[in-house]
């Protein structure tokens, strides 16, 4: 999955990857879902990447496999 150009491009992916089954039962999918609903892509992206921020600090470090790792490529978010 490439990182995402449009916010239709965010919106397709972050339905592919299934945010609920993707974050499971962390608190911030509401404000994803906020983000998702507005115009903005960087504002969206930046919501985004303070979530994986957020499952890093967590998993000290680094971040889970699998759907995680889908969601970092298409905010562009690079671990830093």
């Amino acid at each position: 999955m490439p990182e995402a150009m449009t916010m239709e491009d965010l919106r397709r992916g972050s339905e592919e990857i299934d945010l609920d089954h993707t974050l499971g039962d962390q608190g911030d999918i509401d404000e994803i879902r906020e983000a998702l609903d507005s115009d903005s892509l960087e504002a969206a992206k930046a919501v985004i990447i303070d979530v994986l921020r957020g499952l890093q600090a967590v998993s000290l470090g680094g971040l889970p496999i699998g759907a995680e790792i889908d969601l970092t490529v298409l905010v562009g978010f690079d671990g830093a």
